[in-house]
């Protein structure tokens, strides 16, 4: 408990010698000395400078760095208000305040992800990640608005864990880093509650370390054109929305169709390796408008070539895919929006690199969706007695549709014979509880998934 009294991070600065600017090193992790690893936010303009007080730390006067582009630095001199397993903590905001809250932050390290939770206390949302290289290192940052992670799943440098925040009842926006050295499965464990780590497992560390890391590649929709798209809400919520930077501002669609698509030329040709959406929730909206179901192409100089078909039934807030392409056009088709048929998406981000050498300025023909789709709409949405179900089917014979709670149970099932073309049948749900469901049409051949509430 002492130690979280002391944990303030909203006042906490480092105490920064000069001679740590602009250093770069190999991935190094090391019980006797400074280790090296990636540096974790997407933006390069942070600095340690998170209140009003400065930490001096035993030295003669104090020190305040104002920001740095590209600092991707921290040193083991400790903070007076950062002690015990936090001695080498740092804490960060970007260059100004404003733009600090919901900056991604990404894996410095491989490895994996071992706390993804709100631990409770004055850490709040905090993700731990566990070293593949060497299990006696573990990278902890807290404070998160929200994370994009789970428990046991694994990680690779640079993908995407989560968003800076103030939780854990901060007053300012930032996150707290730390590097664990030797650290145990118990004090492990233990991050799960907020408990500090010993002093011990404390270690000096900089992210510095050269290649990899979130830093690799550029986000090439940012200088992408939208050359066609199915349709939209109007001004303001055009695809254009969804490649601009920023989830303030998103992709809406007028509503008519569940399927959507657009095109993107990345005006050169790029070596694609991420792919990352931004649903709803990420831009602050009800999680259940997140996009369920979606598949992403690229032309290959011939054909429309599948990179990704993702069902998000989790209804996570980002999804991350790790690609490896060449391309310059790119295709995003949505066939399940979520609660109801208006897409919504804040953004749509392509990374990659490479040379960008412009391809034949000769739009690919329009991607034509195979009539065996079995795409779900769902009628009334919300609904409150009679559920009407349509999908287009490809004779599978006999498939089975079931209606699934948040809690993941099977609430209401029943089996119908498919016709090979349009399927439609009522589904009385009267006696089922007011909230959000999912319903799956499941056969041989696979499975569609799309959502309701019922009121």
């Amino acid at each position: 408990m002492n130690q979280l009294i002391k944990h303030i991070c909203g006042l906490a600065l480092l105490l920064i010698s000069g001679a740590a600017f602009g250093q770069n090193a190999a991935f190094t992790l090391t019980t006797s000395g400074d280790s090296h690893i990636y540096w974790p936010y997407g933006s390069s303009q942070f600095n340690s400078k998170t209140g009003s007080w400065c930490c001096n730390n035993g030295a003669s006067g104090s020190y305040c760095p104002t920001g740095t582009n590209n600092w991707r630095v921290t040193n083991g001199t400790g903070c007076g208000f950062h002690t015990g397993g936090d001695t080498y903590a740092e804490d960060w905001q970007r260059d100004t305040r404003a733009n600090t809250l919901n900056q991604p932050v990404y894996a410095p390290l491989s490895g994996t992800i071992k706390v993804a939770r709100d631990v409770g206390n004055s850490y709040g949302n905090m993700v731990v990640i566990q070293s593949d290289v060497n299990a006696g290192f573990a990278f902890m940052v807290a404070h998160l608005n929200s994370d994009n992670v789970y428990e046991g799943q694994y990680v690779s440098v640079g993908d995407l864990i989560g968003y800076v925040g103030a939780s854990g009842g901060q007053a300012v926006v930032h996150t707290h880093v730390v590097l664990y050295k030797g650290i145990t499965a118990s004090a492990l464990e233990n991050l799960k509650y907020g408990a500090t780590p010993p002093s011990y497992m404390a270690a000096p560390f900089y992210m510095d370390a050269v290649g990899g890391g979130s830093s690799s590649g550029t986000n090439l929709s940012a200088n992408a054109a939208v050359y066609s798209h199915t349709s939209d809400y109007g001004a303001g919520y055009t695809p254009w929305q969804a490649i601009d930077g920023s989830t303030s501002t998103k992709w809406v669609s007028d509503g008519v169709n569940a399927t959507q698509t657009m095109y993107l030329n990345l005006n050169g040709n790029f070596n694609v390796t991420k792919l990352v959406l931004k649903h709803a929730g990420a831009g602050g909206e009800w999680s259940a408008m997140n996009t369920e179901h979606y598949e992403i192409k690229y032309y290959n100089g011939s054909s429309w070539v599948q990179a990704v078909n993702h069902y998000n039934t989790s209804q996570q807030n980002i999804t991350q895919h790790t690609v490896n392409f060449n391309a310059q056009y790119v295709l995003l088709r949505i066939y399940d929006p979520g609660v109801d048929n208006y897409t919504r998406l804040p953004e749509w981000e392509i990374w990659g690199s490479g040379s960008g050498a412009r391809t034949a300025e000769v739009q690919p023909p329009m991607d034509k969706i195979e009539a065996s789709q079995p795409l779900i709409t769902l009628f009334p949405n919300p609904v409150q007695d009679q559920l009407s179900i349509n999908w287009t089917g490809d004779n599978r014979d006999g498939v089975k549709i079931d209606i699934i709670n948040t809690s993941g149970q099977v609430v209401k099932s029943m089996n119908v014979d498919e016709l090979n073309g349009n399927n439609a049948i009522n589904m009385d749900i009267a006696n089922l509880n007011p909230g959000v469901y999912q319903l799956a049409v499941s056969g041989k051949e696979g499975k569609e998934v799309s959502s309701f509430v019922k009121k």
